[in-house]
């Protein structure tokens, strides 16, 4: 039997970003670019201190491709501190640009690098951006510094949308992606894409200033993925993140990724603590970052309702309750795909150990090849 709770509510519960206050920051941007004799373009990144003392930096560069090669040079107030710069591929299409020297000394305002951009036959857009931006002061200690990301200058933040932590992703993951201001109101589906590493996101909603998606299972065996957001063609946030195998996560009822899980008790009711599951009953809860599955499933593939247990997790995977291993063999037992919605959404049916103390708010783990759920999930149980 496969529960059919209302997992829909997952895809409209309002998640909210906490806010930080606001600090000093040094700054790169991009600088107006200038059409050279030989059909180059060169566009300066500039440092802005603020008052930091900047003695090194790290930061990716995204061109689009209106260029047909980049090339990064040192640029006037890079040179004149006697550093170095050193590139090397980061991400996807971005370049990793590296400023250090042998010496201490505080790099001043102005062209750090200067890009040489050789446009293909159409000419140069000149869209560029900034970002995964790192800077330390003469002792090594890390300067707080931003890059030119578009969207005004936020950062693109990508959580599980489970959890609602950000960190390492897992191929097949609902995710959710915030940046302040990354698109108009009421942007067309038509016109906006989500890629990692090139490959395509299906999209599960979109506003202003949140994307839920799901990671391409392409991103199986990389180890970090390159985020682009485009919105009629230009590129609107972009970001990094770590990939691993697997980031199991389980869906909280309040969609803050902590408290009572979005579990139902083998009536198919919501678990709650005024509606607590038995002892020795199924219960069956949902989550996501179970990885790659067996059989593969197709990115955006809508599951269809007569799944069988035999569509399973590729790598052990177990469920404690209360401190205790929870049953995963019986009748109604099932881990894998959740019947009837989008592949990402995986559904776990489970038995409650006879010996559990029963609570309100009993602890919930889900475990996949080692990797744990997050803390903090819990089930009432009586």
């Amino acid at each position: 039997m496969k529960f059919k709770g209302p997992v829909w509510v997952v895809f409209l519960l309002c998640w909210v970003l906490t806010l930080v206050s606001a600090q000093t920051s040094a700054q790169l941007s991009v600088g107006s670019p200038s059409t050279q004799p030989d059909g180059t373009v060169i566009v300066p990144i500039q440092l802005s201190s603020s008052g930091l003392q900047v003695s090194a930096l790290q930061f990716d560069v995204y061109v689009d491709n209106s260029a047909a090669s980049t090339a990064v040079t040192i640029g006037s107030s890079g040179s004149g501190v006697s550093k170095n710069v050193n590139t090397g591929p980061a991400i996807g299409p971005a370049i990793r640009v590296v400023l250090v020297g042998m010496n201490q000394d505080t790099i001043p305002d102005g062209a750090v690098v200067s890009l040489v951009v050789t446009p293909v036959a159409t000419g140069f857009s000149g869209t560029v951006n900034v970002f995964n931006t790192f800077a330390s002061d003469p002792s090594g200690s890390t300067v707080s510094i931003s890059g030119t990301s578009p969207g005004g200058g936020a950062t693109l933040t990508v959580v599980n949308a489970a959890s609602f932590t950000s960190g390492t992703v897992a191929p097949g993951e609902l995710v959710s992606l915030f940046q302040t201001g990354m698109l108009p109101a009421a942007a067309a589906a038509s016109d906006l894409a989500v890629t990692f590493n090139g490959a395509a996101a299906p999209l599960l909603f979109a506003g202003t200033d949140q994307i839920n998606a799901v990671t391409p299972f392409e991103l199986a065996g990389s180890s970090s993925a390159l985020v682009t957001v485009t919105y009629q063609g230009q590129t609107v946030a972009l970001g990094t993140v770590p990939v691993a195998a697997v980031a199991p996560a389980i869906f909280s009822a309040s969609g803050s990724g902590s408290g009572q899980a979005l579990a139902f008790n083998v009536d198919g009711t919501l678990n709650s603590a005024s509606n607590p599951a038995a002892r020795g009953s199924t219960v069956a809860f949902y989550g996501t970052g179970g990885g790659v599955l067996n059989p593969p499933l197709t990115d955006g593939q809508i599951l269809p309702n007569n799944l069988t247990p035999t569509s399973k997790l590729p790598v052990n995977s177990n469920v404690a309750i209360g401190g205790k291993d929870a049953s995963l063999q019986c009748g109604t037992c099932y881990i894998g795909p959740a019947p009837g919605f989008i592949a990402g959404l995986l559904q776990v049916n489970f038995v409650i150990p006879a010996t559990v103390a029963p609570g309100s708010a009993v602890t919930l783990n889900w475990f996949v090849a080692g990797s744990r759920s997050q803390a903090g999930i819990t089930i009432a149980v009586k």
